[in-house]
């Protein structure tokens, strides 16, 4: 990924928008790219830090961010486990199907 496509992508992670191929790919770039996550953290305490400031709300934006980030993570691991084990269970019942069909013909 390029740094121009991930901040293009910043206020859609935000908003819990990308999907699970694109999230990979830009925690994959904001993990290597030092120029990316200094802007990622950037537009971060802009977007949400007013409008905790706004609401008077004491608040830890970079210990928020860095949670942000982590949940990310742990819904693209998610989405690969539910993955396998979706492709699990259909070569289960493909199993299952072809041994009633071998069971109906003998």
């Amino acid at each position: 990924m390029k740094c121009s496509e991930f901040e293009s992508q910043i206020t859609r992670f935000f908003d819990n928008q990308l999907k699970t191929q694109e999230l990979v790919q830009f925690l994959s770039h904001v993990n290597q790219c030092t120029a990316c996550k200094e802007e990622l953290s950037i537009q971060y305490l802009v977007e949400v830090g007013i409008k905790r400031l706004e609401d008077g709300d004491n608040f830890d934006l970079n210990g928020e961010l860095v949670w942000l980030l982590d949940q990310a993570d742990r819904n693209v691991r998610i989405a690969g486990i539910l993955k396998k084990a979706f492709i699990l269970l259909c070569v289960f019942l493909a199993v299952i199907i072809m041994v009633i069909i071998i069971m109906a013909v003998i």
